[in-house]
């Protein structure tokens, strides 16, 4: 730090260009300026937004988004700045800026002991020498005291945090597993041994190879770092998912000899994620497939029929007849009823690789797959006539309904399951013409019958 001339001079880094290194000026209002004045760390998740002070033309100029930066010292003068910065928005945690608050404190520690060694080798008398020798001891057990608060904040911080921590030592074949990482399976400290294998048996065997390929690509250098999900067998018999991340310690030739890392739960994110794929594809009332995951299978039917002959399906499309008087008559709650009720018949009455879905409202779609014929079809439908012919019980009242139906049983030469919809839709529109409570096989008069409506 060069305080007479408002400036920097860059010594060291990493990540930046060749280019980075020499002056760099302390301009008025800007983030060293404002650094100097603190006293502690300065962190920016986006200099963007920051309004603490001035952008860095520099800090710009290099993209940078989000940095962490703390003030070096040499007793009560600053010595210098240590920062990381990071090209995207960061978010710094607390064991981030602890880390980097320890490193700075080694460093200051570090940096006083080596101006107290130059100072040592310049003096020349003995009582200089003296004085020097005894700021060198100083120095010393103040970079012990530090080592040692150091080791303390990272066990207080292992203890600490949810996660759990990991330690393998590649040399011995040894890990280390922090309690809290036991106890996250169930297990007492003494439970688990310290063999990877320990570590590996718990793993679900269709994720146990994947997680293997991932941790020895990184310490064998091929990825900068280790990170995976999984899921892992806790005591009480079920698995739990899992987030591991890793990062490998190596010597001067680049051999890994540690792998050290933490383990985040993830269960209650990944049911989330689960619910929220179930949610988008099905029906809130019901429970049955919804529009999306109907025209998806009846693609995927259509797919199937072009390329093997044998396969054969047919589209049913059933609206409940009189339901908006029931729904205005009875309320919408005896209304919603009577759609469960209804959805849990027809679920009833077909096969498992058959799909039932709610369109919306009252209207309702079965896709009826590997059907050997027609009668076979039709068969499946006056099953779901009778069944809806039978009165349903809803909130101690006896409630009759019935359903006209639609239905497609030559399906080749559609392409879009749109199209399917709209003429299954158009048979049953015939059926409730022709007195509702019945179906209609579509057939192709339908269809120009219904374009000339339009015209």
């Amino acid at each position: 730090m060069l305080l007479e001339h408002q400036a920097l001079f860059a010594k060291a880094g990493n990540g930046w260009r060749k280019d980075t290194d020499g002056q760099i000026l302390i301009e008025t209002g800007s983030h060293l300026e404002y650094l100097l004045k603190s006293v502690g760390p300065v962190v920016v998740e986006n200099f963007e937004t920051e309004t603490r002070f001035l952008p860095s033309q520099s800090l710009r100029d290099r993209g940078v988004m989000s940095s962490i930066s703390l003030l070096i010292r040499n007793g009560l003068q600053p010595f210098g700045i240590l920062s990381i910065y990071s090209t995207t928005p960061h978010h710094f945690s607390t064991d981030e800026v602890l880390f980097f608050q320890a490193s700075a404190s080694l460093l200051t520690a570090v940096l006083q002991r080596q101006e107290a060694m130059v100072a040592f080798t310049r003096v020349e008398a003995i009582n200089v020498a003296k004085q020097t020798l005894e700021r060198e001891i100083v120095a010393l057990k103040q970079v012990e005291a530090l080592l040692r608060q150091s080791e303390e904040r990272y066990a207080l911080i292992a203890n600490e945090m949810n996660d759990g921590v990991w330690d393998w030592n590649l040399d011995a074949n040894e890990v280390y597993f922090s309690p809290h990482w036991k106890a996250m399976l169930g297990y007492e400290a003494n439970e688990i041994g310290n063999n990877l294998q320990d570590w590996f048996n718990q793993i679900h065997p269709e994720d146990r190879d994947r997680v293997n390929q991932e941790l020895t690509q990184h310490y064998e250098g091929l990825t900068s770092c280790f990170e995976s999900q999984y899921r892992l067998l806790h005591k009480d018999g079920q698995y739990r998912w899992m987030l591991s991340r890793g990062l490998a310690v190596r010597d001067v030739s680049g051999k890994a000899y540690r792998v050290i890392g933490s383990q985040t739960d993830i269960t209650a994110r990944k049911i989330g994620e689960e619910q929220l794929r179930y949610n988008a594809l099905h029906d809130g009332l019901t429970g049955l497939a919804n529009r999306s995951l109907f025209m998806e299978r009846l693609k995927h039917a259509i797919a199937l029929g072009d390329r093997h002959d044998d396969y054969k399906f047919a589209v049913v499309f059933l609206d409940v007849d009189r339901f908006k008087v029931i729904n205005d008559s009875l309320g919408h709650v005896v209304g919603d009823q009577l759609l469960i009720t209804i959805a849990h018949r027809l679920k009833g009455c077909l096969r498992s690789s058959d799909t039932c879905a709610r369109l919306g409202g009252d209207e309702f779609a079965i896709l009826l797959e590997y059907v050997q014929d027609d009668r076979e079809a039709l068969r499946v439908v006056e099953r779901l006539q009778q069944l809806l012919s039978t009165p349903f019980q809803l909130n101690g009242q006896e409630v009759f309904a019935n359903a006209s139906i639609g239905i497609i049983l030559s399906t080749r030469g559609y392409d879009k399951p749109d199209n399917l919809i709209r003429d299954a839709d158009t048979a049953m529109y015939r059926a409730k013409a022709l007195g509702r409570g019945r179906y209609e096989v579509f057939t192709q008069e339908m269809h120009e019958h219904a374009v000339s409506l339009c015209n």
